[in-house]
């Protein structure tokens, strides 16, 4: 985790990557890019206060479609995959799904996703 937030404040990030969480602080997810066909990018569990996810597991996935829109699924607890899609706006998601964490914040509590 350590890592990526470095790669976010002095690397060359691409629009919408970054860590966000759920409304409900449940799931703190790293959305990255992703070089995979059909795997635009990815939603990454970096943490998660149930036993259904563990770090490092993909929880969501898009392909990245017209007019900036993520077009994917993400994992349910059950492994269902749900239709989602999200439109990124600027450099960050467009959505109340998932909330940006300032990685400022990360790094002051890494040691908790380590």
């Amino acid at each position: 985790m350590f890592n990526f937030c470095k790669y976010l404040e002095n690397g060359n990030p691409k629009k919408a990557e970054g860590v966000y969480r759920s409304p409900d602080g449940r799931y703190v997810i790293a959305l990255i890019k992703n070089n995979e066909v059909g795997h635009d990018f990815i939603g990454v569990v970096c943490a998660a206060d149930n036993p259904y996810w563990t770090k490092g597991e993909v929880k969501f996935n898009f392909v990245l479609g017209n007019n900036n829109e993520l077009n994917g699924y993400y994992y349910n607890s059950l492994g269902e995959y749900v239709p989602v899609s999200f439109t990124i706006d600027g450099d960050s998601l467009k959505t109340n799904r998932l909330i940006e964490v300032d990685v400022q914040k990360i790094k002051a509590t890494t040691s908790a996703w380590l």
